[in-house]
């Protein structure tokens, strides 16, 4: 059964600037979401490449996460390469995914999203 598309239950273990990216993510606040990134922080892209300052990210995050509604599910690892593995709901599929943070005590300094999906699966969402 999928989870409720609106209110993913997030883990108790997050850090708090990792709970507030997906919070306000999922909530579309998304100069918020830049804001939780250092300055010149950056954020690795599974399919644009490495997007460096918080308007990049911002003006980023604006044109590619309409509709997007994240779940993480597992937390391991510390702020130097915090681990999270979940899954995001799009509005034309479901993805699994690999969020890696590296946090400094408040802000994320970098964040690397990779898509866990075989070049099968990839190929079926991509649009012909």
């Amino acid at each position: 059964m999928l989870p409720n598309p609106v209110e993913p239950t997030l883990p108790p273990s997050l850090p708090p600037s990792v709970r507030a990216y997906f919070l306000d993510l999922n909530g579309g606040q998304l100069q918020r979401v830049a804001a939780w990134f250092q300055e010149e922080g950056v954020l690795h892209s599974p399919l644009d490449g490495t997007i460096r300052g918080q308007g990049a990210i911002l003006d980023y995050l604006g044109a590619k996460t309409q509709g997007m509604i994240c779940y993480p599910e597992t937390v391991t690892g510390s702020n130097e390469a915090l681990v999270v593995l979940g899954r995001v709901r799009c509005p034309a599929f479901w993805v699994r995914v690999q969020w890696t943070f590296c946090l400094t005590d408040t802000h994320i300094s970098s964040l690397r999203v990779q898509l866990l999906a075989s070049p099968q699966e990839l190929l079926k969402l991509s649009p012909l």
